[in-house]
Parts: C-alpha cells; structure tokens; sequence
C-alpha cells in the first residue's frame, strides 16, 4: 500500500511541475492493449509524457485489463522513453522501466514488481494530435508481450 501512495505522490509532482515547462514538452496519451502471452487480457492505458533531457522523456501510465469475471488487474508503469528520432514527423523511441501489477480475485491481492522492455513509435497528425504504436515486455506476475495502440495529445 505505501508503494502505491509513492508512486502516487511521485506521478502528481512530475504532472504539475510539467505544466509550467515550455509547449511541447508535455503530453498526453491513451491507447488499448492486448496481452499476447498469458493471461490474454485486452486493455486500456493512459498516461503522460514529459520530455526532460534531449531525446529523453518520462511517461508513467496507468493500465486497466478486463480480466474475466471476479478478477481485477491494473498496472502502475514508470517508463522512460528514449527518441532515436525526435522532431520529425515520425518518432521512434525505446521503452525501459518499472511496472506494479495487482490482481485480485475473491478476497486474495496479488502484488507484482518487473521491468518493462520495449519500443514504439509516434506518427504526427498535425501540431498536437498523434497515432501511437507500441510493443513493450513486461515482466510482472506472469510476464506478457504487449502491442498498444492509440493517440498522443501535445500541450
């Protein structure tokens, strides 16, 4: 429980120090996912991304599966992104991080710690609107392949 109350805290500072940063080093994105390996649970994710250091940004997200009937499962992701290339219309980035995942079933919660591998890529619509495609590794609980797919928003 105090590691949920951390990262809480941690994701809250990173998002209001991010508003008074310069425009296009902050957005916005939120996308559906599908465990390929396992569990096979179809998903949704939203998150931010801060871009601190050059090609270098931070992008925490929260996931929610729709797991079957009775079983809740949610992931905390803390990732960093690094961007091969950043300011063209296309962007590709590495994916590494950290990931919490709970489950819980009945009266039972299942708390998991891994790592997250990985990579994607953003293709610019226009000033602040983007179509995302990713595939990350995550090794929590039971590990899975994960493609996203979804939309960035730019502030």
């Amino acid at each position: 429980m105090k590691l949920k109350k951390v990262l809480f805290i941690f994701a809250i500072s990173i998002s209001t120090g991010s508003f008074s940063q310069q425009k296009g080093d902050f957005s916005t994105f939120f996308g559906a996912s599908y465990q390929l390996i396992n569990n096979a649970d179809m998903g949704i994710n939203a998150g931010f991304e801060y871009v601190f250091l050059g090609n270098t940004a931070i992008a925490p997200s929260f996931s929610y599966y729709f797991s079957p009937k009775g079983i809740t499962t949610y992931a905390i992701n803390l990732d960093m992104r690094y961007y091969l290339t950043y300011g063209a219309k296309l962007k590709y980035y590495g994916i590494g991080g950290f990931n919490y995942l709970t489950i819980k079933s009945g009266g039972i919660t299942a708390n998991n710690i891994g790592i997250n591998a990985g990579g994607g890529l953003i293709y610019e619509l226009n000033e602040n609107i983007g179509l995302l495609g990713q595939l990350k590794y995550d090794s929590a609980g039971a590990t899975s392949i994960e493609p996203m797919i979804g939309v960035t928003y730019k502030f």
